[in-house]
């Protein structure tokens, strides 16, 4: 079977933490025995690209870079695969149309989450996503919570395969956990940071007090502003920042914390999150979107009540509290994720692509 993988952004030099799900998905296609091409728009290669970064310029020259790669793989190269399998409906499952139009292909789009923005927002976004999920041969997504989405939205039936965490690097660890709390992830509105930084501001006096080491990483257009925020507030002397990390560092990370922050609203699923937990870090989340489906409040995490400081403040000193409990139930709590290995994501795909072919 011939499989082509195509996406837009991808880990590279100049990005190096770009979607490094796909990257994983790509490699255990082909150490599954599939034969597996990559196609992902070049401007990642040159250029450094971080959410909410871009203006109309670098947006048009992406895309410019996009639609030139895409090209001939659409009208010629695509003929040679049995499966395109695509990453997103825009713009890789729109491209991918054509060539299953012209060739006759069999086609998934798997619709990871940003589309969730464009139903309010981008009225020609939307309709461009509601087209190639109703064109394409099947789709599929990434939790319950986006298959329930997707048909109210999009009126779009789908079934979920897991995106798989690579497991061969995150893995419990029996080790000292000198971080207290971590977060990582960019710095979109719908990530939290900014709830989290206001829990720290106003629950000044008690990590002030508990001296506990905090590492937030992030990278993004609102960097600057919620840095600017912790220093405004008078936090950011309990707050060590840093850039967003590749998948080995973050890997390392989590196995040096207890608690990891996961304040985000309408997460489509959060692999994140389900990585902190398979490296023994107790996860606090927010009760939102797909992060119920693998947080099971009490056992592997505790949940608290979107949006609000009061309930993650609650939340994390129970997490920090019960953690000697929580690690002494390792490795066990670290088997809840287990269905999300990139080898299990690996079984659900070629299954499904067995099916559809």
């Amino acid at each position: 079977m011939k499989v082509l993988v195509a996406t837009n952004s991808y880990p590279t030099k100049k990005n190096p933490t770009h979607q490094p799900f796909i990257k994983n998905i790509y490699e255990g296609l082909r150490d599954e025995g599939l034969e597996v091409e990559l196609l992902y728009n070049p401007y990642f290669k040159f250029f450094k690209s971080d959410l909410e970064t871009g203006n109309l310029f670098t947006s048009v020259l992406k895309t410019f870079f996009l639609f030139f790669s895409y090209l001939p793989v659409v009208i010629y190269r695509a003929r040679k695969f049995d499966i395109l399998y695509s990453h997103a409906p825009i713009w890789p499952g729109f491209l991918m149309l054509a060539a299953q139009k012209i060739h006759g292909i069999k086609h998934i789009t798997y619709v990871h989450g940003s589309v969730n923005h464009y139903v309010n927002q981008h009225s020609f976004l939307y309709k461009i996503a509601r087209y190639t999920m109703h064109h394409c041969t099947s789709v599929v997504t990434n939790s319950e919570y986006m298959v329930r989405r997707l048909e109210r939205e999009y009126d779009c039936k789908s079934a979920v395969i897991t995106p798989g965490f690579n497991e061969r690097v995150f893995t419990y660890q029996s080790a000292p956990r000198p971080i207290d709390l971590f977060f990582a992830g960019s710095t979109i509105r719908r990530k939290g940071i900014r709830l989290l930084l206001e829990t720290i501001h106003q629950n000044r006096d008690y990590y002030e007090k508990q001296r506990l080491t905090i590492k937030l990483h992030f990278s993004g257009g609102r960097k600057e502003d919620l840095i600017q925020y912790a220093d405004k507030t008078g936090i950011s002397h309990l707050i060590e920042f840093g850039d967003r990390l590749t998948e080995e560092t973050l890997a390392e990370t989590h196995k040096a914390s207890k608690v990891f922050i996961f304040p985000s609203s309408e997460e489509p699923l959060g692999l994140v999150g389900i990585e902190a937990i398979a490296c023994g870090a107790a996860l606090v989340g927010s009760d939102s979107g797909g992060i119920k489906e693998y947080l099971i409040d009490g056992k592997n995490g505790f949940l608290f009540k979107d949006g609000s400081v009061e309930e993650l403040q609650q939340a994390i000193e129970k997490a920090l509290g019960r953690f000697p409990e929580f690690e002494k139930n390792q490795p066990d709590i670290s088997e809840s994720v287990k269905d999300f290995t990139l080898s299990e994501a690996m079984k659900q795909t070629i299954s499904f692509f067995k099916e559809l072919s």
